[in-house]
């Protein structure tokens, strides 16, 4: 990370800046070629900047496959959203807790995640929250589960007949709300697999909505 201070000889903390502006009129889909791995800190935090600018009638997708969280990570997370008034989104983080597969657990850690979206340069939507082992085990946290899923939607086409639809789809753990112009989806579970088919289902329904054209196949996320 350039201008970063760090002692002689320590590796400086990784730094990871994601900025994408789409011009007006232009669509972007932004996916990964296959999960985001974070490994344990040795007591340094990791640091995820992405920030996305959609001009005029423009569009963006943000689509990535999903971030593991190994065991002792300790990660920071910023995701900013600039709309112009008559752009669109849709964006999708799944996030995994430890390694299932292979038994590990979210023992130690922290993963700390902000979201902001604006649009017309109104504020549409804010969270932020911090993830721990204590919060994983929580009822009021993520009642044990090891994954949880968001998806969210800004377009002027949300209606109440798109939340219906993304409701239809069900399954354990798994709702949707809209606020005005703005749908989220939400899922918490044990196996990113399912994640994984939720969300994709959930695009498949909402992509008529918000980007008026049909879902295509993310050939990414089935290599």
């Amino acid at each position: 990370m350039p201008g970063a201070a760090h002692q002689c000889g320590a590796p400086p903390p990784d730094h990871l800046d994601i900025a994408v502006q789409a011009a007006a009129g232009t669509h972007a889909v932004l996916t990964t070629p296959g999960a985001a791995k974070w490994y344990r800190a040795n007591g340094k935090v990791s640091r995820q900047q992405v920030s996305l600018h959609a001009a005029g009638r423009a569009a963006i997708e943000w689509l990535p496959q999903e971030a593991i969280f190994y065991d002792e990570t300790i990660a920071e997370l910023e995701h900013d959203v600039e709309l112009n008034a008559d752009a669109s989104y849709i964006g999708c983080d799944i996030i995994c807790l430890g390694r299932r597969a292979s038994g590990e657990r979210f023992r130690s850690g922290r993963v700390a995640q902000r979201c902001r979206i604006r649009r017309g340069g109104k504020l549409l939507w804010w969270e932020q929250g911090v993830i721990t082992p204590e919060a994983l085990r929580s009822r009021f946290g993520l009642r044990g589960q090891s994954v949880c899923a968001t998806m969210l939607a800004v377009g002027a086409s949300l209606s109440i007949s798109a939340l219906q639809e993304v409701r239809a789809i069900g399954g354990p753990h798994f709702g949707a709300s809209l606020l005005r112009n703005l749908l989220v989806v939400r899922h918490i579970g044990d196996d990113s697999e399912a994640a994984r088919a939720l969300m994709l289902d959930a695009w498949r329904v909402l992509r008529p909505h918000v980007m008026q054209r049909a879902a295509t196949p993310l050939r990414s996320w089935h290599t």
